[in-house]
């Protein structure tokens, strides 16, 4: 499945998964996957501004990095 991913911008395999960082098709619409090891969609997140699209990526980034720094201690 595609789950509506126009583009990746950051993508991190993991020992246990992967998590990647996508924007998505719709107007400024930035989304953090985390997939398990055999590919299924175990956790989403959708930011989405109709101001400034910069602020939307900023904050997915920031849960990304949150995200991610979660997934490597466990």
């Amino acid at each position: 499945m595609d789950f509506g991913i126009k583009r990746i911008i950051k993508q991190k395999k993991l020992k246990n998964g992967k998590i990647i960082m996508a924007e998505l098709f719709g107007t400024n619409l930035y989304s953090v996957l985390i997939f398990d090891e055999n590919d299924n969609l175990i956790s989403s997140e959708c930011n989405c501004t109709f101001e400034d699209p910069k602020k939307a990526r900023k904050i997915t980034n920031q849960n990304y990095k949150k995200k991610l720094k979660n997934l490597q201690n466990f």
